[in-house]
């Protein structure tokens, strides 16, 4: 399913669909993050990043709240994750976007 997901992703973003897109990599960062599915806190931090790209370029996000609170919320919610917040304060290195995303789903 992750692989159906990557490639929603980038079509949504090839075609500047910057909602669609921010909302999809939302819902994969906070399902990797509730599960706490270890495996993939690499990619849910490499999602996060991206967010931040995303955001940085200002699209109209409405009536999704803002990165900021985003932020916030995951940063609350989850801040015992040392293993998530490792790679996202660039302790660990992100796993490369193009690398096993197929097996993401494997538990």
């Amino acid at each position: 399913q992750h692989v159906g997901a990557a490639r929603l992703l980038l079509l949504l973003e090839a075609r500047e669909l910057l909602r669609g897109a921010t909302a999809c990599y939302r819902a994969l960062l906070l399902a990797i993050l509730a599960r706490a599915y270890v495996r993939a806190y690499g990619h849910a931090a490499r999602y996060l990043k991206r967010l931040g790209e995303i955001a940085l370029r200002q699209p109209d996000l409405q009536p999704l709240a803002t990165h900021e609170s985003l932020e916030a919320h995951v940063r609350s919610k989850h801040a015992r994750k040392a293993a998530f917040w490792s790679y996202v304060n660039g302790k660990r290195a992100l796993p490369d976007a193009a690398a096993a995303d197929g097996d993401f789903d494997a538990e």
